[in-house]
């Protein structure tokens, strides 16, 4: 194995993760909120083996380095297309922002909630999601670590059934 594919692999860096679990949280970074929620770059919250699961981490060295100045980035979430509705549930595994960053949620218009501590227990919610409705019931996040330089965060979105 040429590249490690574990985030706490020598080479992480190299790698953006599968989303599978913590160590192998994924990296998605848009440069606005549209583009985040197109259908080519929306995350369905799905595995290939089926689990309804998907970690996401704030910065792409998560766990080995702090995360970097002047990062702003988008992203969208949504359960895969099924027959019954689902429910969609995001919430914080871990970690801790200073300064002037913060992460919210937002719409294609910006930042609707700020939050500047990333443990928040407001940030943990669901969203019920209608059969029809997988586009348009998502969450849609956005990360900006300003001048600030901090650990970072992992979240993780599950569904259910």
């Amino acid at each position: 194995e040429t590249f490690g594919s574990s985030a706490n692999g020598a080479n992480a860096e190299l790698s953006k993760g599968g989303g599978s679990s913590v160590a192998d949280a994924a990296y998605i970074c848009h440069n606005n909120p549209i583009t985040a929620r197109l259908a080519n770059y929306i995350q369905h919250v799905t595995q290939p083996d089926g689990t309804k699961v998907f970690y996401v981490k704030s910065h792409t060295m998560y766990g080995i380095y702090d995360y970097p100045k002047n990062l702003d980035c988008y992203a969208a979430f949504r359960v895969p297309a099924r027959a019954y509705t689902q429910t969609l549930k995001i919430e914080v595994v871990e970690g801790q922002l200073s300064g002037d960053s913060y992460f919210a949620f937002g719409n294609d218009y910006g930042d609707t909630e700020i939050f500047k501590n990333i443990l928040d227990p407001s940030i943990t919610r669901t969203v019920s999601v209608a059969v029809n409705y997988e586009n348009r019931r998502r969450f849609s996040i956005h990360f900006h670590s300003g001048s600030g330089v901090d650990k970072g965060y992992v979240l993780k979105f599950s569904v259910t059934p």
